[in-house]
């Protein structure tokens, strides 16, 4: 074992720790992109589901605002 003095046990200790607090930064700058992309991603995917929500809306208002007519057309009409 080497056999260092006080000041240079303290420096390499330091230098650990600025790496790790390096590696730490690095992390949390991707965790935060990381973050952000699965909250845009959700955001994608609610609002396909309101559109596709919207666009079902408007088909059964079409659908519903057709007047359905309970006369049989002319040609079925009988004749009296």
């Amino acid at each position: 074992m080497i056999k260092t003095g006080k000041a240079e046990t303290k420096e390499h200790y330091q230098a650990i720790l600025q790496v790790v607090k390096d590696q730490n930064k690095e992390k949390e700058k991707s965790h935060t992109a990381q973050t952000e992309l699965y909250s845009i991603s959700d955001q994608i995917k609610l609002l396909g589901d309101i559109e596709k929500e919207a666009l079902f809306d408007v088909k059964r208002r079409r659908r519903d605002s057709k007047p359905s007519s309970s006369k049989p057309s002319s040609s079925f009409q009988r004749r009296s």
